[in-house]
């Protein structure tokens, strides 16, 4: 995946981005909690909104929307945590897009076909059985699939952004 290609420069980043298949997963690069760490405890949460600022005002060129759907401060309650999940903020994307417009960075892309990074998080899948009522609920992220498996197992939810449960949807 070519964001590993970085790996090397993150003890110099304040931020970066950790591989993902279909979100958008930032690590902030925090002392005390990384070998490396760079931003204090104190400018945590300053940090984690000026990514999440930069990365909303990210638009698609072919609609002019934000990329960003929704995102998820993942580790706020204590970014310290290590049981933590691995990004501290996890984005979850508008639409698949092949390029993405930015205020100060300019035009971005298209990013070539054939590569990692071109997978969006939704999927088909039958479910059959208890509490589960027929019918079709349409284009489901792929994570929904993890949270229903949850579910039908009794489990809670690992976090917030672990999907939604379609046995909690109907």
């Amino acid at each position: 995946m070519p964001l590993w290609w970085y790996r090397h420069r993150w003890p110099s980043m304040r931020y970066f981005a950790i591989p993902s298949f279909t979100e958008g997963l930032v690590r902030i690069n925090l002392r005390g909690r990384e070998r490396d760490g760079i931003v204090d405890i104190e400018d945590y949460q300053r940090t984690c909104e000026e990514v999440i600022a930069e990365v909303r005002s990210a638009t698609s060129p072919l609609t002019g929307k934000s990329i960003v759907a929704e995102f998820f401060m993942m580790r706020a309650e204590d970014p310290f945590d290590p049981a933590g999940a691995p990004a501290d903020i996890l984005f979850r994307w508008s639409d698949t897009t092949q390029a993405l417009d930015h205020p100060t960075a300019g035009l971005i892309g298209p990013v070539p076909y054939q590569r990692a990074g071109e997978h969006d998080g939704t999927g088909f899948a039958l479910f059959n059985g208890d509490g589960i009522a027929p019918g079709d609920l349409g284009t489901r992220p792929g994570l929904d699939l993890a949270a229903t498996i949850q579910t039908m197992l009794g489990r809670d939810p690992v976090n917030p952004s672990a999907g939604v449960s379609i046995l909690d949807m109907q």
